[in-house]
C-alpha cells in the first residue's frame, strides 16, 4: 500500500490523503523463497568445498550448485555424474539407502573417480535433511581430497615403514615421556603400543647393571648431542638381552628441546657370535681345553700375582707316549678320540687345576703348590690317568705319559716356565717314558746350551763350519776300493768338534737338516767325481746318509738330481742311506718315498741293520739294495762274545735276497777274518781308515796305492 498527502496552494495542511492498494503477494513470497534458498546454501556449503547436489526422498536432484570463483575448471564440475562406473553409482546409491530413513543421518565415503584430467580422489558426504523446512532434502556435499590421500599414504608408508624396520625406534618427548613406539619395540622389549604411550621411557627400557650408561645418555642429550652405546636390558617377561643403541635429540628451529628420538637394535646373535668368535681364540676346538694363547695370559696373570703373594705355581708338560704311532697306525679319527678321553680323564681327576691344551698330543697343567706337599704329587695324578686302558669303538688302548716339571721362581716369566717344563718332559721321555722329571739346574743349563746350538747352527753353513768327511769302503776280501761313506761334521770356532750326534737330532728337530742334507749330498757327489777323474776309480760309488726329515720332503728327489747332474755322476753311483728308526714314524708314506727314489736309479741301503724291532717285517717292502751291518755286532767278532752267527745270517740273508752287505766299524784284524769267513762282501772302518777330509783322503788313496781295476765295487 502507497500512501501519499495532498496539499493546496501555500498552505502546509494536507487537506486530503490518497491511498494506493497494490497486490505484492508473488514479490513477498519470492523474497521469501531466496531467504530460505539463503539459509540453505548457508547449510549446505559449511561442509563443503567443491559443491553439492540436493535430492529429493526419490533420489532426484533438486537443486545443484558448483562455485564459480575460480579461475580455472573446480574439479567439481570435471565429475560426470550421469556416467559414473557401476561400482561408483553403486556406492552412492548405498549411501543413499542408508540415511534416507533416518533423518539427520550421515554416512560418508571416499571414491577414486576418473575426470578428464585424471583419476583423483573425492570425498563424498550424504547428510538427510527431509524434515529441515530450510532444505527438505539429502545434502550431497563431495569435495577434492587427492592432496590429502596423498598426504596419508606418505603417512602410513612412513608408519609402516618404521614398523617394518628390524630396530625398535621410540620417541619421547621433552619431559621423557614415549610418544612413539613401533612395532619392533612390541617385539623387542613386549610392550604394547597402547600400553607403552605416555609412561615414561626409563621406566620400559632402562640399562641392566650400567647406570653409567644411563648417566652419559643424559649428560649428552642435555649437550645436544647425540649417545651410541651398547648395553644390556630387561624385557617384560624379565628376560635380558644385549642392545646397541643411538638416542638423538630433536630440537625446533628456535633451538628450543622438542623430543628425543631412539633407535634400538637387539644384538643377542651377534654377540654370541663374538662370544664364540672369542672361545675359539682362546680355546681349543678338539678338546675344549685353553689352548696356548689363553695358557700364556692365564701363566702370565697367576705370576703377577705369585709374585705378590709370595705363592708357589707348578706347571706340568704333559707329552702322550708313542701318540703318533696310534695316530698314525688306526687313524686320525681314533687319535682325536684318544685326546678327547684323554682331556675327559684329566678334567675329572683335576677339577682344582688349570688344564690347557699345548699343541698335538701335550697338555699343560698349571697348579698351585699345595703347603708339604711332595714335588711330583700332581704328576702321579696325571699318571694315574693312563693306567687304565682306553677303550675307544670297542678297541683298547694302552697309553702312557711322559711328564715335565717345573716350578715358578721370582724371575720366571711364561714363556722361560713353559721353557723349563718341556726340557723336564723330554729328559722324562729320555729316561725311558711313562714318568716325571723335575726341572734343575743341569737341565736348565743344557736346554740354555740346546737353544745356543740352535741360533749357531743356524748360521754354519754361511760361515762354512760344516765339513764333509769321506771313510773308504772296501770290497772283500781283495781289499778294493769299492766306494765311500759321506759323514758330516761339524768345526765350531769355540766348542771344537761338535759330534753329529749331538747337532744332527737338533738340525732334523728344527728343518734344518733339509738344507743341511742337500748341501751334504752335492759337496759328495761332486767330490766322487773328482775322485774318479784323479784315481781312476770309475767302478766306486758314494753312499750318503739322510734323515726322516728328508725322506719325508718333497725336495729331495730334486735335489739328488740337482746333484748328479752338476756332477755328471750316473744315478747308479748314488747309495742313500737310511736307518729303520727314520721310517717307522710313517712307514707307508716313507716306503712310497723311497720307492719314487728308487725309481730314479740310485740305490738304498739299510743302516745299522739288525738293531730295529721290525727289519725282517718290513724289508721285504723296502726297495732296499745294501745292507749294513752295525758295529755292535762287528766289534765282538773273534772274542768270547763272538756275533759270528749272526753275522753270517746277515751275509746269508743279503745273499738269498741279493742285496749287497757292508760291515761297519772294523777295526781288527780278527774281525776282519770272521768277516772274510762268513763271506761279507764288504766292510769299513779304522782298521784301513777312520772318516777324512776330502783333501788327507786323497792323500791316503794316493800313499796306499790301492787300485779297483779288478773286481766289482760297491754299487
Amino acid at each position: 500500500m502507497d500512501v501519499r498527502p495532498l496539499i493546496r496552494g501555500a498552505e502546509l495542511e494536507p487537506y486530503a490523503v490518497v491511498s494506493t492498494l497494490r497486490d505484492v503477494t508473488d514479490r513477498v513470497e519470492a523474497e521469501r523463497q531466496l531467504g530460505v534458498a539463503g539459509r540453505r546454501r548457508d547449510l549446505v556449503m559449511l561442509k563443503s568445498v567443491d559443491g553439492y547436489r540436493i535430492l529429493d526422498a526419490q533420489g532426484a536432484v533438486i537443486e545443484a550448485y558448483t562455485p564459480l570463483e575460480s579461475e580455472s575448471e573446480t574439479a567439481a564440475k570435471l565429475i560426470p555424474f550421469e556416467t559414473l562406473p557401476d561400482a561408483d553409482r553403486a556406492v552412492l546409491v548405498g549411501m543413499f539407502k542408508a540415511v534416507r530413513g533416518h533423518p539427520g543421518a550421515t554416512r560418508s565415503s571416499d571414491l577414486l573417480i576418473r575426470t578428464r584430467v585424471g583419476a583423483r580422489w573425492f570425498e563424498f558426504s550424504m547428510t538427510n535433511h527431509l524434515n529441515s523446512p530450510e532444505v527438505c532434502g539429502i545434502i550431497v556435499n563431495f569435495r577434492d581430497v587427492t592432496a590429502r590421500k596423498a598426504a596419508e599414504r606418505a603417512v602410513i608408508f612412513q608408519a609402516r615403514l618404521l614398523d617394518a624396520a628390524g630396530q625398535a625406534i621410540i620417541a619421547t618427548d621433552a619431559r621423557g615421556r614415549i610418544a612413539f613406539w613401533n612395532q619392533a619395540a612390541t617385539h623387542m622389549y613386549g610392550w604394547t603400543q597402547t600400553e607403552a604411550l605416555g609412561r615414561f621411557v626409563a621406566d620400559l627400557v632402562a640399562p641392566v647393571d650400567s647406570t653409567a650408561a644411563s648417566d652419559d645418555l643424559a649428560e649428552r642429550v642435555a649437550a645436544g648431542l647425540s649417545w651410541t652405546g651398547d648395553f644390556r636390558v630387561r624385557r617384560r617377561d624379565g628376560t635380558v638381552i644385549p642392545v646397541i643403541a643411538t638416542s638423538t635429540p630433536v630440537f625446533d628451529d628456535d633451538g628450543t628441546f622438542l623430543a628425543v628420538v631412539g633407535v634400538t637394535t637387539d644384538i643377542t646373535d651377534r654377540k654370541v657370535t663374538e662370544d664364540e668368535l672369542a672361545r675359539r681364540a682362546t680355546h681349543d676346538d678338539l678338546t675344549g681345553l685353553p689352548n696356548k694363547v689363553h695358557l700364556v695370559k692365564h701363566l702370565d696373570v697367576l705370576l703377577t700375582g705369585a709374585r705378590k703373594d709370595r705363592t708357589e705355581i707348578d706347571v706340568l708338560f704333559v707329552d702322550i707316549d708313542r701318540f703318533k704311532v696310534v695316530n698314525d697306525g688306526i687313524g686320525h679319527v681314533v687319535g682325536d678320540q684318544v685326546l678327547r678321553a684323554v682331556t675327559r680323564r684329566l678334567v675329572r681327576h683335576l677339577p682344582d687345576a688349570f688344564i690347557a691344551r699345548f699343541g698335538g698330543d701335550e697338555f699343560v697343567i698349571v697348579h698351585p703348590r699345595q703347603p708339604d706337599a711332595a714335588p711330583d704329587a700332581t704328576a702321579d695324578r696325571v699318571l694315574d690317568v693312563f693306567r687304565a686302558p682306553f677303550v675307544l669303538d670297542g678297541l683298547e688302548l694302552h697309553l702312557s705319559a711322559s711328564i715335565g716339571i717345573a716350578y715358578a721362581s721370582p724371575t720366571d716369566t711364561s714363556e722361560t716356565l713353559l721353557r723349563d717344563a718341556d726340557a723336564a718332559m723330554y729328559k722324562a721321555k729320555e729316561n725311558g717314558r711313562a714318568q716325571s722329571c723335575l726341572f734343575d739346574r743341569v737341565l736348565r743349563e743344557r736346554a740354555r746350551s740346546r737353544l745356543d746350538l740352535e741360533g749357531e747352527l743356524r748360521h754354519a753353513l754361511d760361515r762354512d763350519e760344516l765339513e764333509v768327511y769321506y771313510q773308504p769302503i772296501l770290497a772283500l776280501p781283495a781289499l778294493r776300493v769299492a766306494g765311500f761313506e759321506a759323514l758330516i761334521r761339524w768345526n765350531h770356532p769355540a766348542r771344537g768338534v761338535v759330534s753329529p750326534d749331538e747337532f744332527i737330532p737338533l738340525a732334523e728337530e728344527t728343518g734344518l737338516i733339509i738344507p743341511i742334507g742337500e748341501w751334504v749330498l752335492d759337496s759328495a757327489v761332486h767330490q766322487l767325481g773328482v775322485w774318479q777323474q784323479d784315481f781312476a776309480l770309475a767302478d766306486a760309488g758314494m753312499a750318503v746318509n739322510i734323515a726322516t726329515g728328508q725322506i719325508l720332503s718333497s725336495s729331495l728327489n730334486r735335489a739328488v738330481e740337482s746333484a748328479l747332474q752338476g756332477a755328471r755322476i750316473p744315478a747308479s753311483k748314488l747309495t742313500l742311506e737310511i736307518t729303520e728308526t727314520s721310517i717307522m714314524g710313517d712307514i707307508e708314506r716313507s716306503i712310497r718315498s723311497l720307492r719314487t727314489l728308487r725309481e730314479t736309479g740310485i740305490h738304498l741301503a739299510i743302516d745299522d741293520f739288525g738293531t730295529g724291532y721290525s727289519s725282517l717285517a718290513y724289508l721285504k717292502r723296502l726297495p732296499v739294495d745294501v745292507l749294513k751291518i752295525d758295529r755292535s755286532f762287528v766289534s765282538d767278532l773273534g772274542t768270547r762274545f763272538d756275533d759270528r752267527p749272526l753275522v753270517e745270517a746277515i751275509t746269508m740273508l743279503g745273499e738269498t735276497l741279493k742285496l749287497r752287505v757292508v760291515a761297519e766299524g772294523v777295526e781288527t784284524a780278527a774281525q776282519l777274518e770272521t768277516l772274510n769267513e762268513a763271506r761279507c762282501p764288504f766292510a769299513q772302518g779304522y782298521l784301513w781308515s777312520r772318516p777324512l777330509p776330502a783333501t788327507a783322503l786323497s792323500g791316503w788313496l794316493t800313499e796306499q796305492g790301492l787300485s779297483n781295476s779288478a773286481g766289482r765295487g760297491l754299487t
